[in-house]
């Protein structure tokens, strides 16, 4: 970027840390030359302290970041699911910047759980960490791992037994309520 005016105009990378002439005409254009070649042209700009960014002049990494916006990764999640796409919005809450490269980071972080354990997984692993109000990628990362909802499941009886007892057992009307303020304790020697 060079200054002119209180504005930042881009030049392309690659003559960072260069020595580049500037040129302004009357018409409000700008040349800015290297070694007396043209390198970019501008318009001048009436605003101070703002900056004109040409999307080529970027390295390609960091014309990449540049398309991760919110909406960039609001739209992925969509693709994967509803609770993805929560769990893409919850992370933008934490600001008002949509291009917050924190927050990138963030997403990115969800995107490469996604890809580590699957789609299928990773919607669940967002609907069970929203449930929790678990936002974290970390979190969402860690549930997709451990997959809890498979545990729970085992652990659920699938059949009737006369043995196991369930809450309606214990919820009916005969059942006989204990008043706990006058209970004493006892001991007993054996």
């Amino acid at each position: 970027m060079i200054s002119y005016g209180g504005h930042l105009y881009s030049v392309p990378h690659k003559y960072i840390g260069k020595r580049v002439e500037i040129r302004v005409y009357e018409n409000g254009r700008m040349d800015i030359l290297y070694q007396h070649k043209l390198v970019t042209q501008h318009q001048v700009s009436k605003h101070t302290s703002g900056a004109t960014i040409v999307r080529e002049h970027m390295p390609i990494a960091h014309q990449r970041d540049a398309e991760k916006t919110k909406e960039f990764f609001v739209a992925w999640g969509h693709e994967i699911g509803a609770a993805a796409q929560q769990m893409t919005l919850k992370q933008y809450d934490f600001t008002r910047n949509t291009r917050s490269r924190h927050i990138g980071k963030r997403c990115i972080a969800l995107q490469k759980c996604c890809n580590k354990v699957g789609a299928a997984v990773f919607e669940r692993a967002c609907a069970y960490a929203l449930e929790k109000q678990q936002y974290h990628p970390t979190y969402v990362d860690m549930v997709a791992r451990a997959r809890p909802w498979e545990f729970l499941a085992e652990t659920k009886p699938g059949f009737k037994h006369d043995n196991i007892r369930g809450p309606e057992y214990y919820g009916g009307s005969s059942h006989r309520k204990i008043n706990k303020i006058n209970m004493t304790p006892i001991l007993i020697w054996g």
